[in-house]
């Protein structure tokens, strides 16, 4: 049980990483920014249909707590909890860079 978590708690990471340095990696304009926008948005609307949940986080929770149902703790992370992140704070970071991706495509 332990293992899966570690698991999907690495997936979560280097999501969260991939969506961060994204616009570091190519700085410039590049044929990957609609892909990159495509699965920001995708992210959007699955957070909207699981009631406020990120898919990932939900699965953690899951794998925590078999009873947990959807949508009763949405500002419980057990991956931020985990690896000591504040999750405002990524969520502005990638805001940001969503942002700069969007500006440099215009």
């Amino acid at each position: 049980m332990n293992y899966l978590l570690t698991t999907v708690q690495i997936i979560h990471k280097l999501n969260d990483l991939i969506s961060i340095f994204y616009i570091f990696c190519f700085p410039k304009k590049s044929k990957y920014d609609i892909y990159m926008l495509g699965y920001i948005l995708l992210l959007l609307v699955l957070r909207h249909f699981l009631k406020g949940e990120c898919l990932i986080s939900y699965i953690e929770k899951i794998i925590i707590n078999k009873n947990y149902k959807l949508g009763d703790d949405i500002t419980y992370h057990p991956y931020n909890k985990k690896y000591n992140i504040y999750n405002n704070l990524i969520y502005y970071i990638k805001s940001l860079c969503m942002y700069f991706i969007i500006l440099r495509n215009l």
